[in-house]
């Protein structure tokens, strides 16, 4: 039973992460610059301390670090296009 617990939260925080990414995508960098440094914050702080518990989750943290890139990139290029406008 502890396996499945441990699963269970990692499923949990997996999906939390997904959210909170996909938030993102809809937060504006250009206007709410402390939202989105508070959230970069709270997603790294939240996968260092999966990284205490869970030492082998390099590729899983790699995977969040692109999406949260692809968020950024998201928001960068809606920015410029703003700025241009």
């Amino acid at each position: 039973e502890r396996l499945q617990d441990q699963i269970r939260k990692l499923r949990r925080t997996h999906q939390s992460f997904g959210e909170e990414v996909r938030r993102l995508m809809g937060t504006s960098l250009l206007h709410q610059q402390e939202a989105w440094r508070k959230a970069v914050d709270d997603l790294r702080a939240r996968a260092n301390r999966m990284e205490t518990t869970y030492p082998n989750c390099k590729t899983w943290r790699n995977h969040w670090d692109v999406q949260l890139y692809k968020a950024l990139e998201v928001q960068y290029r809606e920015g410029l296009e703003t700025l241009h406008s």
